[in-house]
């Protein structure tokens, strides 16, 4: 994602990214560091980069509660404001801040550096501290490009090639490169006096009220009341820059949610945006939602499977940190629209997660189910000390799989506009998670809130079962036996996959040649590579997954030995 890089290495590097025509670039002129700012243009009275005789400051991202702070603290740019607050507050001042967002104080009088990012951390920091120099950027490959610059030699770090094909995406704060670490959600940088530290300024916990200090209806009260106010603040951010409104719509909830609270709000005029394979679920109860409402909608099928080439370019966007194949044909869509003309994009990431829950059953937690991973092939060559740090699994699952794993496909929009969903709002995900479990588990509080609070959104199918969110469960089954029952026959007698969901990754591979091809070829090239950087036992496993492996296996293998290319592919580092 554009950003920017702070370094106290003086040779110059310059800030490459994807779509260099959507960003703004600007050095400071500064004897002791090289500071570059390579943003996107867009937000721009929520961004800084200024040097003044006290202080250096620069902010990315957006601030959904500027305006309410800028009259808190009597000013009216964002610089003014930082330091404001910087000189009240303390190091964690942004603690305040609501939004996506990612900055840097310096501050002259006690030669101190503050990098941070925001509480979820999808407004991403890398860092690497190496001979007493420090490199901080936006994105992994400011820092690559500053090693290589000044003959900075980096190690092949293996353990995220195997979370890679574990999880689909890194568990912890690893990158491919072992001496680059991602700064995780809710921690800060603190340089001072050639020491560097790591600290942490916001962690989200579970400490749920019992089932007896509120009862169902006061919960659905309150999760009413802030996600109204987190819909309000993401779209009045759209207005205040006059931007019109982009809104992502499923057949899921979460999507849903967002853009129906919104038009109850008053909210109007929405571009909504949905992808997925032709004339599934999704595009038509999308189609019936923004026909209620008068909504335009775009809908880009992904059977052409063009998405499935895209390994580079997703790696490049995202550092490989994720699957190449997680935002589908989202950055597809993206490329097709006007974006310029549209504010933040606005989703339902992770909803489901949050007024709902990762689990089915209490016993979950204990059970430590579910894992999080997309493949348990190699899940015992993985250290579990990261995974064992945290009190609760249920949090560890939102430090992995929502904030390392759904929202890594911010990295790779934010080089188009600036994301948002109303879930993952600080407040209201904390709310959440003092809710009871009983309450949270299989959606139940979840749709009772939109049943009680919004009834003609529950008209409308839900995906997940192809019917209503009221019907009772015998009527459920009976309609997933008439959906999915002759589907599942199909299913039975034919070995490319079932073909009916939103993403039929193994159909798509096993019917279309030319993609197995790609897969090989892309394969086949990295393999000199692969012997050059990877252990045997890496090596080995690599090509085991691949050859046998099914379609979402498969790439997990392409991402990883793409990704190694992308940090290591033209320079002669090591393992």
């Amino acid at each position: 994602m554009p950003g920017f890089f702070i370094s106290n290495c003086q040779k110059k590097s310059e800030l490459s990214n994807c779509i260099p025509e959507y960003c703004i670039q600007k050095d400071l002129s500064n004897q002791q560091f090289q500071i570059k700012w390579n943003t996107l243009n867009k937000f721009m009275n929520d961004k800084c980069m200024i040097e003044n005789e006290h202080y250096i400051v620069i902010q990315d991202g957006y601030l959904l509660n500027k305006g309410n702070l800028v009259k808190q603290y009597g000013v009216s740019k964002i610089e003014e404001l930082i330091v404001a607050m910087y000189e009240n507050i303390g190091d964690t001042f942004f603690k305040l801040f609501r939004g996506s967002f990612s900055g840097a104080v310096y501050d002259k009088v006690l030669d101190k550096w503050l990098v941070y990012t925001n509480h979820i951390g999808d407004h991403a920091i890398f860092y690497s501290i190496i001979n007493n120099n420090f490199y901080i950027g936006s994105q992994v490959n400011y820092i690559l490009d500053a090693c290589r610059a000044n003959h900075v030699k980096l190690h092949f770090h293996e353990a995220a090639a195997y979370q890679m094909l574990t999880f689909g995406f890194m568990e912890d704060d690893s990158t491919y490169a072992s001496e680059i670490k991602r700064l995780r959600g809710g921690k800060y940088i603190c340089i001072k006096n050639g020491n560097v530290e790591v600290k942490e300024y916001h962690s989200f916990s579970v400490e749920e009220y019992s089932l007896t200090e509120k009862d169902e209806e006061e919960w659905i009260e309150l999760i009413d009341e802030a996600f109204q106010k987190a819909v309000q603040m993401e779209y009045d951010k759209d207005k205040e820059y006059g931007y019109l409104h982009l809104a992502d719509l499923s057949g899921g909830l979460d999507s849903r949610m967002n853009v129906w609270v919104a038009h109850t709000l008053g909210i109007e005029h929405l571009l909504c945006c949905t992808y997925c394979k032709a004339d599934y679920l999704d595009e038509e109860i999308a189609k019936e939602i923004s026909q209620y409402w008068g909504d335009e909608l775009f809908v880009k099928p992904l059977d052409d499977c063009s998405f499935l080439y895209d390994i580079d370019e997703i790696i490049k966007m995202n550092s490989g940190l994720s699957i190449y194949f997680g935002i589908t044909g989202g950055n597809r869509m993206l490329k097709n629209l006007s974006v310029w003309r549209y504010g933040l994009e606005h989703t339902g990431q992770c909803g489901d997660a949050i007024i709902g829950s990762f689990f089915k059953e209490r016993d979950d937690c204990k059970k430590h189910i579910p894992s999080g991973m997309y493949s348990e092939r190699f899940k015992g060559k993985l250290d579990t000390d990261y995974r064992n740090s945290f009190d609760n699994y249920e949090i560890y699952l939102f430090y992995t799989r929502a904030f390392q794993g759904a929202n890594c496909t911010h990295l790779i929009r934010t080089n188009y506009t600036e994301v948002v969903s109303p879930f993952l709002d600080v407040d209201f995900l904390e709310l959440c998670l003092s809710i009871p479990l009983e309450l949270r588990m299989n959606h139940n509080i979840y749709k009772k809130w939109i049943i009680k609070k919004y009834p003609k959104a529950a008209a409308f199918r839900w995906e997940k079962i192809n019917g209503l969110i009221t019907d009772t469960n015998a009527k459920r089954f009976m309609k997933k036996l008439v959906w999915r029952g002759p589907q599942k026959i199909k299913e039975l007698f034919q070995k490319n996959g079932p073909a009916y969901s939103m993403n039929p990754l193994d159909y798509w591979v096993n019917q279309k040649p030319q993609i197995r091809d790609f897969f090989q070829r892309y394969f086949d090239d990295k393999k000199e590579l692969i012997e050059r950087m990877c252990s045997s036992e890496l090596q080995r496993d690599l090509n085991d997954m691949f050859d046998v492996g099914n379609a979402m296996e498969k790439m997990m293998v392409l991402t990883a030995i793409g990704a190694i290319s992308y940090y290591f592919g033209d320079a002669d580092y090591e393992r």
